[in-house]
């Protein structure tokens, strides 16, 4: 089956789904993988590359119900020339760079305003939205966990519809100049990225942190140990995995003068020969 933004979607096969889903409890209920539909025209994609069948992403199958609407929304996205964009694998350090890059190029004296607002607010995730079942917006209580930022949408989108995703909406109206984050490999997003805007993509994910988001948050309600992690993420088996695609897709394009590939661990001293370069 294929998403409305083409991508080919693939069950997972019992017998696996049954191994992954006995430490991913979540797993269980079913789990898809992502073929991009832009990696089969993309030049930066060799044919044996694709067809060893490696050109896959694991996405619970909760959250792609609206993957296509996010995806084609982002496709929609009027980008500026102003612009930086985020990526990375989940754990990377993009949190930490989202802040830096902020406050670096929006009040560098640290008197903004808006400082102490989330950062969520100031830089979206555009993908947040994947994982947020869009008929959960259709009854939410005053207690409900979505309210304060079903409420923060409408008031920065009235004219707005929620199922079809916030973040990607809320994105359409930030003061300039934005900066944008995603965890989606290249593969996934726009194929003319590059030509519109500035992209900073951070690698080496911290394995131990990673782990721990995976206990944490319940699309995955991982329950094994850390050892058995490391086993799961080496054969690509968790969330948006495998991780080296994600990076052999970014260094692919490390050559575009339009791109930064940062080590996480470079990223403390050269956060600001980033911004300098950027501008």
């Amino acid at each position: 089956m294929a998403t409305e933004s083409g991508e080919e979607l693939v069950k997972v096969p019992k017998p696996e789904l049954e191994r992954l889903g006995r430490h991913f409890t979540h797993w269980a209920d079913g789990l898809l993988r992502l073929r991009p539909v832009y990696a089969k025209v993309h030049s930066g994609i060799s044919c044996q590359y694709i067809w060893h069948g490696y050109q896959e992403y694991m996405q619970d199958t909760q959250a792609t119900q609206c993957h296509g609407r996010v995806n084609a929304a982002w496709s929609c996205l009027q980008w500026m020339e102003e612009d930086v964009v985020v990526t990375g694998f989940l754990k990377t350090g993009t949190t930490w760079l989202q802040e830096i890059l902020w406050t670096t190029r929006n009040y560098p004296n640290l008197d903004h305003p808006l400082a102490n607002t989330p950062i969520l607010d100031r830089v979206p995730i555009i993908d947040t939205d994947m994982y947020i079942n869009p008929k959960a917006f259709r009854s939410v209580t005053p207690s409900h966990p979505l309210k304060p930022m079903l409420d923060d949408f409408r008031r920065k989108r009235p004219d707005g519809e929620a199922t079809h995703g916030i973040y990607i909406q809320m994105a359409g109206v930030l003061p300039e100049p934005r900066i944008l984050k995603t965890h989606y490999p290249f593969s996934v997003l726009h194929p003319d990225l590059l030509e519109h805007t500035k992209v900073i993509t951070v690698s080496h994910p911290k394995i131990v942190s990673l782990h721990h988001v995976s206990c944490l948050f319940k699309y995955n309600n991982y329950t094994g140990t850390l050892e058995q992690f490391v086993d799961y993420f080496i054969d690509g088996d968790v969330v948006q995995g495998p991780y080296w695609l994600h990076v052999k897709e970014a260094w692919e394009r490390s050559n575009h003068p339009n791109l930064h590939f940062l080590i996480y661990e470079d990223s403390f001293s050269l956060a600001y020969g980033i911004m300098w370069r950027k501008n």
